[in-house]
């Protein structure tokens, strides 16, 4: 073996004698003979069937030999016998003969590429390293570890990896594939390896600017569900590693498996390790007094490239804090070490950020504690089985016990209602932008949805500009639909006033094909914090925009190709800003949050001195109600038909939405819009240039021209509307600018009723759903279990259903819910129902309603039909529906849906329950004149 691989330095040999590896044999023996015991009669029927094979290994001083295994199927029993081991069960006829030790390095096949020198000892069914694998502390490689057991071998020592091995099987596996971020509860956590998150914080170093760096364990998601200001600063920080092993539990529970068990004590001297050889300086700032001297003295001893340039305690008050940050800013300290706990340390860095004067904070917690020995840590052995907790616990009960009893049952019970989908995660001011955009080279948006709408418009209260009608859309839907046809895939949003409404209208920004985050600022007149993230100072290109002004797309393609300010010229030939502007993301390093629209537009003219003059006529700089009317038209200048999705009807007049309804006498001149919902009578006039958004009803007789009806106005019968935006019984007349309030006992203007969304269960059914549950959670809970063991997957998935397609009212109503997988097992799809059963409970679905249905398959049922649907509540039974073309099947399920509808006799609705295991006809069954009844 040597000779194939000369390059190699052989490692030293174990320090052992004969007396110990007699014993250690003696072990090995003792406990294969006991294995035989359960295990002799099935591997002896494998024998028989044929079912072992072989494979050609490398043993002690390389003589090689062959290992025997378990050739086990891909179906359901053969997973369930690879989870409990079976596939190595043969390997115990390897240490009767002496070829393979209990405990010992990794066997490696003799054609392995990477092999190594051959160990001096016999190779073993486990070793350490497997053991922190599964742990998910693997940070040193595997032969470096080994090693390491060969110079402590020991009786003992063989028999507690041993023990360690089989107790690690009760953590969840390694997974094959990582996402990049976890979020648990309400904390979003990078997942990264070891070497990843060194990487990282060495790069920050080289370009942060008061970036904080922090880890989150079960305490820490606790503490971020009830404190604001800790989770803000969660949310702003640059790196959240994972600390912990209830991180990795909930990783495994929620399906975003956990990479490494990066946790602050085991980086921390690796991360001053490759600190040394840049010199790097360093303030300590945490801790007893006294302490932080200590570890100072500690990283001079260990690491004498490091210098510390200051060292303080921890215990001072928020009068201080001015005074204790401008001593770190002082001290010249590129790394700033704060050990004050949890959320004093990450507040403290959130707070002063870039006046600490470091390029990174990281926050330690208790790290200055073990480091100067005040507090020893946890002996390895517990720390690889994830126990590490349970000797904090009894080093001080005192004090820890309602963190550890109390509070990780409350981590893991806000765990698993997250992977239930009962909890969703608190985002008071979402996380950073990747800066993947702007190492792309590629521009960034950010719309202001600050401004509020001028207050003589007829509005309920105050209302974002960004929500008020623009043709078929809202002003920022319109907006996004400019951008995204320039190619803007980033879009950030930042709101204050109805941010749940923007959120409702814009999503994620799949609609378009683009990526929207939403900020939501307290102070409207104050928004432009946003503007000094680290991600947008690094992005090529920021383009800046409000949702008060107006530009057409060409101005919006000139602002993406340089950096300019976009400027309005009045008739005395002074300028003012528009409001929109583009320049590189370094340009934002000055602004500052308290900045007003008056600050930011001095400070962007400063930086950019190139101008865009807009043509006025392409412009609307002032939504009140002249300019929302002229806005109307400009918005769909050049556009065919009014620039209306394709899912619209194009008519000689203009546009109508497919559930809108113009009576044939209608007199109409266009441009006309008639949006969704919208009823227009007969004998009705309407035009030129008049649009009616959402619910509108024209009564007989009205005449409509050059005006705006906003959602949910009934117009009544001979009223004469000309220049007035209208909402309700409010009208405000352009032309007169007069607003007037009519009272709607006279039906001349009255605001029209909301429609009312479906109806869930009964009280009495979610009572009974709930009984049912409970009864059935003994047998429930074990088969869910077990299911995620073999399956390492939940039996269902969430998916977001459409209650009322767009194209009923105007924007889609949905929600998510746990539907069964495709293809999924009879036993699965009944674990299913038992969850169904809880979205009953909750009043998310009925005992008897309509499927769910995703937005593609509303698309294939007919309109008249996707209106009934739409009032029905979504349903845990269902009506069978039959069918022989798979063509016609949406259309079959409709008819059942409306068909279960209509039977609400017992009688009716038990003949429904009882054809629920009825499988339909196959197609040539009914053919050839079969039957299944």
């Amino acid at each position: 073996m040597e000779a194939n691989h000369p390059s190699r330095t052989p490692r030293p040999a174990a320090l052992s004698t004969p007396g110990l590896e007699a014993r250690l044999r003696a072990f090995d023996l003792a406990l294969a003979v006991l294995a035989m015991v359960p295990l002799g009669l099935p591997l002896l029927l494998s024998w028989k069937l044929g079912l072992w094979e072989r494979e050609a290994t490398v043993g002690r001083q390389g003589h090689c030999f062959y290992r025997y295994g378990l050739r086990l199927s891909g179906g359901f029993w053969g997973r369930f016998a690879r989870r409990l081991g079976a596939a190595h069960w043969p390997s115990v006829w390897n240490v009767l003969l002496g070829d393979l030790s209990w405990v010992g390095p990794r066997p490696l096949p003799v054609d392995e590429q990477t092999l190594p020198m051959a160990p001096p000892v016999r190779p073993g069914l486990v070793n350490r390293w497997q053991i922190c694998r599964r742990a998910a502390i693997d940070f040193s490689d595997e032969s470096s570890l080994d090693q390491a057991d060969w110079q402590q071998r020991s009786l003992r020592r063989h028999a507690g990896l041993l023990i360690r091995a089989v107790l690690v099987r009760l953590l969840p596996p390694r997974a094959s594939r990582f996402p990049d971020l976890l979020q648990v509860a309400d904390v979003a956590i990078h997942n990264l390896s070891m070497h990843e998150a060194l990487t990282r914080i060495e790069q920050l170093m080289d370009s942060g600017r008061g970036e904080l760096v922090c880890f989150a364990n079960a305490a820490c998601v606790n503490t971020a569900a009830r404190d604001r200001g800790y989770r803000r600063a969660l949310r702003r920080a640059a790196l959240v590693l994972p600390d912990g092993i209830g991180i990795k539990i909930a990783g495994q529970l929620l399906g975003t498996p956990l990479k490494q068990n990066v946790n602050g004590t085991d980086l921390y001297p690796r991360l001053m390790a490759r600190l040394n050889h840049r010199h790097a300086r360093l303030y300590l700032l945490g801790g007893a007094p006294g302490i932080a001297q200590q570890v100072a003295g500690d990283l001079e001893d260990r690491w004498p490239g490091l210098q510390v340039v200051g060292a303080r305690d921890g215990y001072f008050t928020a009068a201080d804090e001015g005074a204790v940050a401008a001593d770190i800013c002082a001290s010249g300290a590129e790394l700033l070490l704060v050990a004050r706990g949890v959320p004093l340390q990450e507040t403290f860095v959130d707070r002063y950020g870039t006046l600490l004067g470091v390029r990174v904070a990281l926050g330690v917690g208790g790290l200055f504690d073990f480091v100067s020995g005040r507090i020893p840590r946890a002996p390895e052995w517990l720390r690889e089985l994830g126990c590490e907790w349970l000797y904090r616990l009894w080093q001080e009960p005192g004090r820890m016990w309602r963190r550890y009893l109390v509070g990780n049952l409350t981590f893991l019970g806000r765990v698993l209602a997250q992977a239930l989908g009962w909890r969703r995660a608190q985002i008071d001011d979402p996380a950073p932008l990747s800066s993947t955009a702007g190492s792309a080279g590629l521009v960034r948006a950010v719309l202001f949805a600050t401004p509020l709408a001028a207050p003589d418009l007829p509005l309920s209260g105050p209302t974002p500009t960004a929500l008020l009608p623009v043709g078929h859309a809202t002003l920022i839907e319109r907006q996004i639909e400019l951008l995204a046809r320039a190619n803007v895939k980033y879009i950030d949003v930042v709101a204050c006033d109805s941010p749940e409404a923007l959120r409702a209208r814009l999503g994620e920004g799949a609609r378009w094909g683009v990526q929207i985050r939403m900020h939501v600022v307290k102070d409207p007149q104050q928004p432009y914090g946003v503007l000094s993230q680290a991600a947008l100072q690094e992005t090529h290109r920021v383009l800046i925009g409000h949702c008060d002004s107006w530009i057409d797309a060409h101005s919006l393609e000139r602002l993406l190709e340089s950096d300019r300010v976009a400027v309005l010229v009045n008739q005395a030939h002074s300028t003012r800003w528009s409001g929109w502007a583009s320049g590189p993301g370094a340009t934002r390093l000055g602004c500052e949050s308290h900045w007003t629209r008056e600050d930011l537009a001095r400070h962007l003219e400063r930086q950019t001195a190139r101008r865009l003059r807009l043509n006025p006529q392409l412009v609307i700089s002032r939504l009140d109600g002249l300019g929302l009317l002229q806005l109307q038209s400009l918005a769909s200048q050049g556009r065919p038909h009014l620039g209306v999705p394709a899912s619209w009807r194009a008519m000689p007049w203009g546009a109508m939405h497919p559930s809108a309804h113009v009576h044939d006498s209608a007199r109409i001149e266009g441009p006309v819009l008639v949006g969704p919902g919208c009823l227009v009578e007969a004998g009705a006039v309407l035009g030129p240039r008049t649009y009616l958004f959402e619910d509108v009803v024209v009564s007989e007789g009205s005449t409509v021209r050059q005006s705006l009806i906003l959602a949910g106005t009934y117009v009544g019968r001979s009223l004469d509307l000309e220049w007035s935006v209208v909402r309700g019984n409010q009208l405000r007349h352009i032309g007169l600018r007069i607003r007037t309030v009519l009272a709607t006992q006279d039906a001349l203007l009255m605001p029209l009723a909301p429609a009312q969304p479906p109806a869930g269960s009964s009280p009495s059914g979610r009572v009974l759903a709930g009984v049912m549950a409970a009864l059935s959670a003994p047998v429930a809970l074990p088969a869910l279990l077990g299911h995620a063991l073999v399956r390492r997957q939940a039996p269902w998935t969430r998916q977001t259903v459409v209650l009322e397609p767009a194209n009923v009212r105007g924007k889609p109503r949905s929600t998510v819910l746990r539907l069964p997988r495709q293809r999924a097992s009879l036993p699965a799809r009944l674990l299913c129902h038992w969850i169904g059963l809880l979205e009953v409970m909750r009043g998310h679905r009925a005992w008897f309603g309509a499927r769910p249905r995703q937005a593609a398959t509303w698309c294939a049922i007919d309109p008249a039909w996707q209106r009934t649907l739409s009032e029905l509540p979504i349903g845990l039974l269902h009506a069978p529906a039959w069918f022989e073309d798979p063509a016609c099947r949406s259309e079959a399920e409709a008819a059942a849906d409306i068909y279960c509808a209509h039977q609400s006799h017992w009688l009716a609705r038990l003949q429904i329950l009882c054809s629920q295991g009825q499988v339909p006809p196959r197609p040539q069954d009914r053919r050839s004149g079969l039957s299944t009844s």
